[in-house]
């Protein structure tokens, strides 16, 4: 079931990013033979990621902690390239434009499952309880803040840009707050009363590995993007 809910996730958030690029194409005004190849390159790109990520966590390739943690520089470090080079490219500035910005925010709701997830983790002794909502993992309140914050500032209205900005900020911070959390029991896991490093080697294995090849850059993705679209709204753009 554990194994079932990080594939289940991980597809459901593909096709939901998917969607939203295709809006965001159709937005654009993309002719449909543009916007056809665009969401097939979306497809193409993810489908590689994920293939490239499942073949080093099924060889077995990232369950080693030693530093500098293979996790963290063949997965975690290459997502937020990614990220930086999607953001800084030409191309893609009017699918940046015609991106529907709510979703940008009503997205984040996906990190109430995720935390569920990685409470399963703890259940399954593959981490600490201090990873999980019970411990200092605090970003389920960025999950279940997220449709309240959608509601009010792009049904209802009444939550200003720059609100929707500080919002943003707070729950990056709740995420680096995690972030921090998992590298310090690996790097330093004396930080927190452990003799040694109490994750799991099967964390960087499949299907766990999505989480940090998949569930938290794309909330980082999506945290971005609000926040750039937030500000051009202000500017008036």
């Amino acid at each position: 079931m554990l194994q079932a809910g990080h594939y289940t996730l991980l597809l459901v958030i593909l096709i939901a990013i998917g969607w939203a690029m295709n809006k965001a194409a159709i937005n654009a005004v993309y002719t449909s033979e543009r916007r056809t190849k665009f969401v097939l390159g979306y497809t193409v790109f993810m489908a590689l990621w994920i293939g490239y990520v499942s073949i080093l966590a099924a060889t077995g390739f990232l369950a080693d902690f030693s530093l500098p943690p293979k996790l963290v520089l063949f997965v975690v470090l290459p997502a937020f390239a990614i990220i930086a080079w999607f953001f800084t490219a030409k191309r893609f500035r009017d699918v940046i434009d015609g991106f529907p910005i709510a979703f940008t925010v009503y997205y984040q709701s996906f990190r109430i499952v995720v935390e569920l997830l990685i409470l399963g983790l703890y259940k399954e002794g593959m981490g600490p309880e201090l990873m999980t909502f019970e411990g200092r993992n605090f970003d389920i309140l960025a999950g279940l803040s997220a449709p309240i914050i959608g509601y009010l500032a792009y049904n209802r209205k009444v939550l200003s840009h720059k609100a929707v900005i500080v919002w943003n900020i707070c729950c990056l911070l709740l995420l680096a707050n995690i972030v921090f959390i998992f590298i310090s029991l690996i790097v330093r896991p004396q930080l927190w009363g452990y003799d040694g490093i109490p994750i799991s080697l099967d964390f960087p294995r499949l299907p766990y590995v999505y989480i940090a090849a998949a569930f938290m850059p794309t909330a980082v993705f999506m945290h971005v993007f609000s926040i750039r679209k937030s500000l051009k709204a202000m500017r008036g753009g």
